[in-house]
């Protein structure tokens, strides 16, 4: 869906930095938006349609709880006056969370909410 290269996730991992700001990249630029951001992350063992617990991170690399949030953004987009912006800008957050999966999940997308709010406010106050 949003086009991320397939070589890019096999050469670093589906939770990556560089699989992160790919992901926003490609959001923002199918998005036509100012702002775009991306969440990749484990959050643990899922359960199969039986009932059956998915072990989906055998060999523990990267650990559990380890998200990664891109940031993707147009040089000079103004949220306030709805200005696009031109060049892309990319930026990134990891974070690591301890907890249950829906746990982390959960703190992964309020992680996410703040990296993209304090950028919003960062770019009203600067105007």
């Amino acid at each position: 869906m949003l086009g991320v290269p397939k070589k890019l996730i096999d050469d670093n991992g589906a939770v990556s930095e560089t699989v992160a700001l790919s992901m926003a990249e490609c959001a923002l630029l199918k998005s036509g938006a100012g702002i775009a951001f991306s969440i990749t992350g484990l959050a643990g063992s899922a359960m199969d349609d039986n009932g059956f617990l998915i072990d989906i991170n055998a060999q523990n690399d990267p650990p559990i709880g380890t998200v990664w949030v891109g940031l993707a953004y147009r040089n000079g987009f103004n949220p306030v006056a709805n200005i696009p912006g031109d060049k892309v800008i990319l930026e990134s957050q990891s974070f690591y969370f301890t907890g249950l999966r829906n746990e982390i999940r959960e703190a992964a997308a309020m992680g996410a909410l703040e990296v993209v709010k304090k950028k919003l406010l960062e770019k009203t106050d600067a105007k």
